[in-house]
């Protein structure tokens, strides 16, 4: 087991995060290389999406929990409560206005 005392705030909450998205280094490179492939090809922008989509789930990783509830079919969430969103931004209405 290796244990180190904390010294620094900042180192730490660094490697915590280089931890959790170590995954997501490796899929940036996968994705890169696909898109200079598309590129390459000359392939339109709608194909070329397509095909990183079908890239990042393909090749995601994901926790042992999501994968039996994803082959088990069972629901990644669920609420016994319906839940409403009530803007209470004063100026929300603009947000939805077309701008012409």
């Amino acid at each position: 087991m290796d244990i180190q005392f904390v010294l620094d705030a900042y180192s730490c909450i660094m490697y915590i995060l280089s931890y959790m998205t170590k995954a997501e280094h490796e899929m940036g490179s996968l994705l890169k290389q696909a898109q200079q492939e598309a590129r390459d090809g000359n392939q339109d922008a709608v194909a070329e999406l397509r095909r990183l989509g079908s890239i990042y789930l393909n090749h995601r990783e994901v926790s042992i929990m999501e994968a039996v509830y994803r082959v088990t079919g069972m629901p990644l969430k669920q609420s016994s409560r319906q839940v409403l969103f009530l803007p209470t931004d004063p100026d929300s209405w603009k947000i939805s206005l077309p701008l012409s």
